[in-house]
């Protein structure tokens, strides 16, 4: 989960164990803490890990749908992230690639390159990575423009896919 939230431009920041919730069961006090609370850019989301042979048995179901409602009250998303939904192929190799070039610094005028080989159309990885080689810039530029947020690619699919489409990232 950790590497998911690390890679994700929409997480502007997180932080793991965050201040528990407090809820009522069977006339009893007792505290929640979530596995994850994060800054996004849409607002703040909570994220609880489970395995997904315990997601949906009761009471475990019923008690995370009462903390979603709960959350909800105050304006705070809340998801259930189950093992199988982080371990997901080929999206977590993918973010695991990308990660290893999240900190490599790109030039101005490898970025520059790179972006007027994008365009504002698009462009193919494989189209990309022909064209910043002819001019003497690593592929690695692509990908940690890729891992920075600034370049977007569906990291759903496998991304050495070499008609997998790459854009720039759109400011919103």
């Amino acid at each position: 989960m950790i590497r998911l939230l690390e890679f994700d431009p929409a997480v502007l920041s997180y932080r793991e164990q965050p201040e528990p919730l407090t809820y009522y069961e069977g006339g009893r006090k007792r505290k929640y803490t979530p596995d994850f609370i994060a800054e996004m850019i849409s607002g703040v989301t909570v994220f609880e890990v489970k395995p997904s042979d315990q997601a949906n048995t009761s009471p475990l179901r019923e008690r995370l749908l009462a903390f979603k409602k709960q959350y909800a009250e105050q304006g705070i998303s809340y998801l259930v992230m189950t093992d199988r939904e982080i371990r997901k192929e080929p999206r977590l190799s993918n973010v695991i690639k990308l990660l290893r070039y999240q900190r490599e610094i790109v030039s101005a005028e490898n970025k520059d390159i790179i972006f007027d080989a994008v365009g504002s159309d698009g462009q193919t990885l494989g189209g990309l990575q022909l064209y910043v080689h002819k001019q003497g810039v690593q592929v690695t530029q692509i990908y940690a423009l890729i891992s920075q947020g600034i370049l977007t690619i569906d990291i759903n699919q496998p991304i050495n896919d070499p008609d997998a489409p790459i854009y720039l990232r759109s400011a919103s």
